[in-house]
């Protein structure tokens, strides 16, 4: 899963850009988590058990 993420960021954040420094490739791929927490789905994860599936 942490290949996967990692993959994610680079494609979408960090591929093909210019970087003065490390802090400057920091502060985007921070930007990139901040934007992608909420567009998280809600519904994907582990249910408690006996829930089901909304449908």
């Amino acid at each position: 899963m942490v290949e996967v993420w990692f993959g994610i960021i680079e494609r979408q954040a960090i591929q093909r850009g210019t970087f003065r420094d490390v802090r400057e490739l920091t502060t985007k791929i921070r930007e990139f988590i901040s934007g992608w927490n909420p567009q998280r789905n809600r519904s994907s994860g582990p249910r408690p058990r006996g829930a089901k599936a909304d449908r």
